[in-house]
């Protein structure tokens, strides 16, 4: 009686979302005023709706900030070593995964060779799979997944690769002849190194549902110099992993997407051109972000709705000492870089609820040989979610 008299106010406020019960149809009807209200009330809903059989998630990111920090070739002060974090990783990450046991978890900033093969060798004993072992290929992106083994059907193999961002355009020639060419979405200073932004996206059937999932990893352009705006680059590479999610999702049953998006409710990148359409709920450039991410991709995000009011801030100047020294000059001291989002695709019959979200490595690691540091200069993001076979059919 106590969930039916809930579910009748909701329907109340939110009338009309609950004239259907399939989440796309909602999405769709609200195509530019989604917000976190919207998404907590629809994930109430399927609360709601639980199906008989559901198979739990627990997935998590982290940007491990695995680079060799020096100015003019000397450590910066107070800056852990990365020598000292290098040799950490092993005991850190074991005693993460052995304790928290996530199904799958996503890596940024895994630059070196030794700490890709450390965290590989971890993950093995564990039980899980890494899901890319050519350390050649990967090592321009810095990004890794890992996957416990009792998680999917080992009879279909997982299917995984990383894409550089890139964006066609058109080039004429000789006549009428035009040529199509792709260029990388990079910053200048990307250009002029061996960074390469991009993501990767991996394929696997969930044993306990017979459900396919898709996942994205992801870190998007951070650095800026008086050169270049970084705003447009970033805002250029999530449109292409917009369009990416949506082309490669049509064959999934639910989306995963995590990731350093270097984009937060308080850093208005947004173009000019666009602010009068985002002055209502969220900050200009949220709106602007999360029409892009969120409602194009009919994807939530796990943090926002199971902590709507919570800031999750995983750059915080103020309590992680790395931070302070590594981020000063490019970011406010509070901001929200790291998300995990996720989606059934616009089909109700693959239900799904977000249960609970939190931040992780939020806390100093006690050392042998020094007081307690953080590990990196981030803190990750965790999410327990819950999917099924929904009682309503998909239309």
């Amino acid at each position: 009686m106590k969930q039916l008299s809930t579910h009748i106010i909701l329907c109340l406020i939110f009338l009309p979302s609950c004239i259907s019960y399939d989440r796309s149809q909602a999405i769709k009807y609200y195509p530019v005023k989604a917000s976190y209200k919207h998404m907590t009330y629809l994930n109430h809903l399927n609360a709601l709706n639980r199906p008989n059989k559901t198979q739990k998630l627990k997935v998590a990111t982290y940007n491990l900030g695995l680079l060799e920090m020096k100015l003019l070739g000397i450590v910066i002060a107070g800056v852990p070593a990365y020598s000292l974090r290098s040799k950490l990783l092993k005991t850190v990450m074991t005693r993460f995964i052995s304790r928290n046991k996530p199904d799958i978890m996503s890596f940024q900033e895994i630059w070196h060779k030794p700490d890709f093969f450390t965290l590989s060798r971890v993950a093995r004993k564990l039980g899980y799979t890494p899901l890319f072992t050519n350390y050649h290929k990967v090592a321009p992106y810095g990004l890794q997944v890992i996957v416990k083994n009792s998680l999917y059907d080992p009879k279909s193999a997982i299917q995984s690769r990383i894409t550089p961002f890139t964006y066609r355009r058109w080039i004429n020639l000789t006549g009428s002849k035009k040529k199509e060419i792709h260029e990388p979405v990079l910053s200048i200073t990307e250009q002029a190194g061996a960074t390469i932004r991009g993501y990767s996206v991996s394929t696997l059937k969930l044993r306990g549902v017979n459900k396919n999932l898709l996942i994205f990893n992801t870190h998007l352009t951070c650095c800026s110099t008086f050169l270049e705006g970084y705003s447009d680059i970033r805002l250029k590479q999530v449109e292409v992993l917009s369009d990416a999610i949506k082309q490669e999702s049509k064959a999934a049953d639910y989306v995963l997407v995590m990731g350093d998006f270097n984009s937060s409710p308080e850093i208005k990148n947004i173009p000019k051109g666009e602010l009068a359409l985002w002055k209502d709920e969220n900050t200009e450039g949220y709106k602007y972000f999360l029409r892009l991410v969120l409602e194009h991709t009919n994807l939530l995000d796990t943090f926002k709705v199971s902590n709507p009011h919570a800031f999750g801030f995983t750059i915080n100047q103020e309590s992680n000492t790395l931070t302070a020294i590594t981020e000063s000059s490019r970011y406010e001291p509070k901001q929200r870089l790291d998300f995990i989002f996720f989606g059934n695709t616009y089909n109700a019959s693959n239900w799904f609820y977000i249960k609970q979200s939190k931040l992780i490595f939020n806390t100093p690691i006690q050392t042998s040989s020094q007081s307690p540091v953080f590990f990196s200069d981030h803190f990750g993001v965790m999410s327990e979610i819950e999917v099924g076979k929904s009682h309503f059919k998909a239309r």
